[in-house]
């Protein structure tokens, strides 16, 4: 089996592992928090293990990433480089600008990692979306200083500083417009979700 379909095994059983237990939590049928607590310490031991077992790999990568003249602690593009739609990485941090790049969708994933988005100079279309998701990290996303956005934050563990609306704890769903000064201004929609970390939205 490729390392790219194990993966995806890894995270559809995850996932659905997850929902079970959350759907388990709602019924009162068990404390997820205190659970969490107790065993998150088992998710780091199985990214060690996969980490050990993918060293060759990870080598091989490094050396094509210097030699392509791109840091090998994380993945750092232009919006153009990437085709501005979709960007994923499994280890390492993500950082992008988007200067005087026009954006309508972009959505990225991260697992085990940062991720930086800088649209502090972008251009927005109308209806214009971003769609940010990790599992372990801090998710920052940058805005210029005239655009509304219409922000869904959640996570399972960590904390968030939308704007002006700090929260923290667990199972946290957050719903929050920011206004625009510009009257022509048309609506952003962030979709921003970590299962451990930490969610920043600001202009």
């Amino acid at each position: 089996m490729s390392s790219i379909k194990s993966r995806n095994l890894f995270w559809g059983i995850f996932l659905i592992v997850l929902g079970f237990l959350f759907l388990l939590h709602n019924f009162d049928y068990l404390d997820f928090g205190n659970m969490v607590r107790r065993y998150w310490p088992l998710i780091l031991i199985y990214f060690g293990l996969q980490a050990l077992f993918s060293t060759q790999k990870s080598s091989e990568t490094k050396k094509n990433r210097s030699e392509l003249g791109e840091s090998g602690d994380h993945f750092e593009k232009s919006y153009s480089q990437t085709g501005g739609e979709n960007v994923s990485n499994v280890f390492g941090d993500v950082r992008m600008r988007f200067d005087n790049q026009t954006v309508r969708q972009f959505s990225s994933s991260n697992v085990f990692g940062d991720v930086d988005l800088d649209f502090s100079r972008a251009v927005f279309e109308p209806d214009s979306s971003i769609r940010v998701s990790g599992v372990f990290g801090e998710l920052t996303i940058r805005l210029p200083q005239n655009v509304a956005a219409d922000v869904k934050a959640n996570y399972v563990a960590g904390e968030s500083h939308i704007f002006d609306n700090h929260q923290s704890g667990l199972f946290k769903n957050i719903s929050y417009t920011f206004p625009s000064s510009d009257a022509d201004s048309k609506t952003l929609r962030i979709e921003a979700t970590i299962v451990f970390g930490e969610i920043k939205i600001f202009s």
